[in-house]
């Protein structure tokens, strides 16, 4: 297999993958952060309404690439080479908040905060199944269509952090008190619309919120975390 031909799986910041391109000759998957890419500010001033236990986007917004469905493409458009897939993709289960969330709740630390909104904890995320990330690069490596694709576990893995603080509860027995903290601002709903990835795909996950907290607690990944933070700490 010639050098043009290998592909390339890259996870790391958007702002590398021009570096990326000009030194790997061949295909690339490129994993980056959506979180970390998109332009946070500007999501700040969503149309949302609020339900039980979540906000959800309201169909009129007042930013292009915005709409009931999510945060698309169109919302930062750039353009890439013809060798390159950019996958945007939100918070893998095991990572960040959800990472935070369930370790808290296993060994019962109460460090948990709602933040803005009152600490009614209704605001959004999108979660994604390492799993399911590994079968979309897999198909996306046998059938290569280079292009800027939003990525997220769909409505099944998408959670408030009330909705989650249940899912955690359910799954470790713990209760923790989690106060509120308005010391600044946060997001409505950061829910990536994969629209046009399911257009050019046939990949669809698989996995919702409490299969991906069951598989967090089953790889042990909550001890990591927690002795990671201890020597951090010392």
């Amino acid at each position: 297999m010639s050098a043009e031909t290998e592909t390339l799986i890259y996870c790391g910041a958007e702002t590398e993958l021009e570096t990326v391109a000009a030194d790997f000759p061949g295909r690339i998957v490129f994993l980056a952060d959506a979180a970390r890419s998109l332009d946070r500010k500007r999501l700040f001033g969503e149309n949302y309404d609020e339900y039980e236990t979540r906000f959800m986007l309201s169909e009129e917004q007042p930013t292009p690439g915005v709409s009931s469905k999510g945060i698309s493409e169109r919302f930062q458009e750039r353009n890439v080479p013809d060798n390159v897939i950019l996958d945007r993709c939100c918070e893998i289960g095991g990572t960040g908040t959800s990472l935070a969330w369930l370790s808290a709740h296993l060994h019962g630390t109460n460090t948990l905060r709602y933040v803005s909104f009152g600490g009614s904890g209704k605001q959004v995320f999108d979660l994604l199944h390492a799993a399911d990330l590994a079968a979309l690069v897999a198909e996306q490596i046998r059938s290569f269509r280079p292009g800027v694709y939003h990525v997220s576990g769909g409505p099944r893995a998408s959670v408030s952090l009330l909705e989650l603080t249940a899912v955690c509860e359910c799954a470790t027995g713990h209760v923790l008190r989690i106060t509120d903290d308005e010391s600044r601002r946060e997001i409505p709903v950061f829910s990536l619309d994969t629209g046009r990835l399911e257009k050019y795909f046939t990949w669809r996950p698989e996995r919702g919120v409490e299969e991906i907290v069951r598989d967090m607690l089953k790889e042990g990944v909550p001890e990591l975390f927690c002795r990671k933070g201890a020597q951090e700490n010392v």
